[in-house]
């Protein structure tokens, strides 16, 4: 039996785990290297402080498990869905540079997903404070719901992306691609007013009529 200061083993007997679903696991700390999980089900699994090392995820779901500070060194995403889950301070740039995964009321802050490929990749409902996506493309991707309070957009595309239901958003429009983007006008206005301009009559009080 672990000592409670010694780091769980790998619990995966064989380096191929396909249709499997793991419940209710405490990887804390933990290392697993170059394990591929096909088609698995993670429900309640805490990897966090974990190191994953080349390993592969494939059209796998991890719902409501703890990844807080997790290592993703050299690690694939490929169809994953992240539910309901804690992703706290994840430097992703550490794994490939593709990531093919969505994110379901999750909770991202303090993450970096500067310089991957998140093209089409969901961030639905989700917690996301002072992220950054700093020359990662994001062409159409989703963020409806999702509150990215100081996440940091600087050289990134966001060409056609879905920005519309997300809640404090700032970025310099000239600092990176935003064709076809879609944000809501209050996210315009407060990008043009940290620009230095004001949008002629939005917010302004309308001045009463007096009476003759």
């Amino acid at each position: 039996m672990n000592s409670p200061n010694t780091p769980p083993t790998d619990p995966f007997a064989d380096d191929l785990a396909e249709g499997k679903i793991f419940r209710d696991l405490d990887l804390r700390g933990g290392e697993i290297s170059e394990r591929v999980f096909r088609d698995c089900t993670f429900s309640n699994v805490t990897f966090a402080e974990a190191r994953l090392r080349d390993c592969r995820f494939e059209d796998c779901i991890v719902r409501l498990s703890d990844w807080t500070m997790a290592k993703v060194y050299g690690t694939a995403m490929r169809g994953v869905k992240f539910e309901g889950s804690k992703l706290m301070g994840i430097d992703w740039s550490d794994g490939h540079r593709s990531l093919d995964a969505s994110f379901m009321e999750c909770v991202l802050d303090y993450s970096s997903f500067a310089r991957i490929d998140l093209r089409k990749c969901a961030f639905q409902d989700c917690r996301m404070l002072e992220v950054n996506f700093s020359e990662a493309n994001l062409t159409e991707a989703d963020f409806s719901g999702s509150n990215l309070d100081r996440s940091r957009f600087q050289r990134t595309n966001l060409s056609r992306a879905n920005l519309a239901g997300a809640t404090n958003l700032l970025f310099n429009p000239s600092e990176n691609k935003v064709k076809g983007a879609v944000i809501s006008l209050d996210a315009a206005v407060g990008i043009v007013a940290a620009m230095g301009m004001t949008v002629s009559g939005f917010g302004d009080v309308p001045k009463r009529h007096r009476e003759p």
